[in-house]
């Protein structure tokens, strides 16, 4: 009911950004996160211009130089920028196989985070696993192709982790096919 009411303020008033930002939240406890993150996304332009509010010329940051994650989030908003994240992918001992993918993902979003704390920054991975294993990214194309064996016919996961980040607030989830 709560995104029917918001829809609706914005019917009336689509230049109310509270109203984006409270649907968008909405969205996330449903984790319909491709609607939150454009309700978001249209919360923030909205306040960038307004010339009483300079607080919040916040960036869409894209932790990640991968050319798809790029072409996802352009599906989206083309406003954002792309930064690499140079962390570390290094998981613990302990960790579930179904759980790195959003570890990795929280340790890209904050390697970049910390240079632009005040900015919106989207950190993403991605694994496949296969008898309870994580297949890391293939050395060569040797190894792809064999990698593309082992996988054919039998069933595995591909988990994709994604943390959105914004100064010390975060929000993590991950997707498993």
């Amino acid at each position: 009911q709560a995104i029917k009411d918001y829809t609706q303020d914005i019917k009336l008033n689509p230049k109310d950004p509270d109203a984006y930002q409270y649907r968008g939240l909405c969205y996330q406890e449903l984790k319909n996160y491709s609607a939150a993150i454009e309700d978001f996304t249209q919360a923030i332009k909205l306040n960038q211009n307004n010339p009483l509010d300079w607080s919040l010329t916040v960036k869409i940051i894209l932790a990640s130089a991968s050319p798809r994650r790029k072409e996802l989030l352009s599906l989206i908003t083309d406003d954002f920028i792309v930064e690499k994240s140079d962390a570390e992918e290094i998981l613990p001992d302990d960790i579930s196989p179904l759980e790195a993918s959003e570890y990795l993902a929280r340790i890209k979003a904050s390697d970049i985070s910390e240079k632009f704390p005040d900015d919106i920054v989207i950190g993403c991975d991605t694994t496949v696993i296969i008898d309870n294993k994580i297949l890391g990214k293939p050395a060569s194309a040797e190894q792809c192709t064999e990698f593309m064996k082992m996988l054919s016919g039998r069933i595995h996961q591909v988990v994709t982790g994604c943390t959105i980040m914004c100064g010390e607030k975060s929000v993590s989830f991950s997707v498993v096919t």
